[in-house]
């Protein structure tokens, strides 16, 4: 597995994972049609 920067060519695969996640869920309030932008930095676990 490699751990890499999300990148602009990723929001495809991204938003499919991201709607499986909710298929089966009655969470409704949280769909985001794209990755949300931020220039916070990573968290350093």
């Amino acid at each position: 597995m490699e751990i890499r920067n999300y990148e602009p060519k990723d929001e495809q695969s991204w938003l499919r994972c991201r709607v499986l996640s909710f298929i089966q869920t009655a969470i409704t309030t949280t769909s985001a049609e794209r990755k949300n932008t931020t220039t916070t930095p990573p968290l350093n676990w």
